[in-house]
């Protein structure tokens, strides 16, 4: 049974992923007297009320392929139990719902191997972050043009097929070196899986390498 971390433990293990943030921030170009600029963002959901969780609503649409399991139904719905399990249900002809999949712990970290070994050549000059269910890529780019960051944000989540909605600029990511706390009773301390290469990518040089196919 997971517990809430003791004080002790919750602050040994910030100080034991510090240097986490620091390489993150270093890795992006920031340099030591430059002033950087951090949103604090309460991830409790049972205590922000104006944040309502997916799980709040009866069912939301699938955004990534299940291979041969989309094929053969109609209709996925997906909704959290208070177990806080995914369940993954198909709906056949007569409105019954029949259980396809459940998301556990082991079954997260057996995705996210997954997808680190599908696209280790893709990745392997990258920075990777871990996050508690999955992973954030990062291609370093110096001297790229913000005109063309959407439009090879898209053509990286098809790609990868991965979120389709993360695209924008303003987007919020989470630092390496603080904790995922959404669930207070299972917190993950974010951390940096690799570190990637020295030279910074240029946007050309991922369009190519990755035979992308950007669009607005």
């Amino acid at each position: 049974m997971t517990q809430r971390l003791n004080s002790m433990r919750y602050s040994g293990n910030l100080r034991r992923f510090s240097g986490h943030a620091r390489h993150f921030i270093t890795k992006l170009g920031c340099k030591q007297n430059e002033q950087l600029h951090f949103i604090l963002v309460h991830d409790d959901k049972n205590k922000n009320k104006r944040y309502r969780p997916a799980f709040n609503h009866p069912a939301m649409t699938l955004h990534k392929r299940l291979s041969l399991l989309e094929r053969r139904t109609p209709q996925f719905t997906l909704f959290t139990k208070r177990n806080k399990r995914i369940h993954v249900f198909s709906q056949n002809k007569k409105g019954q719902y029949h259980l396809l999949a459940l998301r556990t712990k082991q079954r997260v970290t057996k995705l996210k191997n997954a997808f680190i070994k599908k696209f280790q050549v893709q990745i392997k000059d990258t920075m990777i972050i871990e996050t508690k269910n999955g992973y954030h890529i990062y291609w370093v780019v110096q001297g790229g043009a913000i005109s063309k960051f959407v439009p090879i944000q898209k053509a990286l989540a098809k790609k990868f097929n991965s979120d389709p909605l993360i695209t924008n600029l303003s987007r919020v990511m989470r630092i390496p070196g603080f904790y995922h706390m959404k669930n207070p009773r299972s917190p993950f301390i974010v951390k940096v899986r690799q570190l990637g290469r020295n030279k910074p990518f240029s946007q050309e040089e991922i369009i190519q390498s990755l035979a992308l196919k950007p669009f607005n």
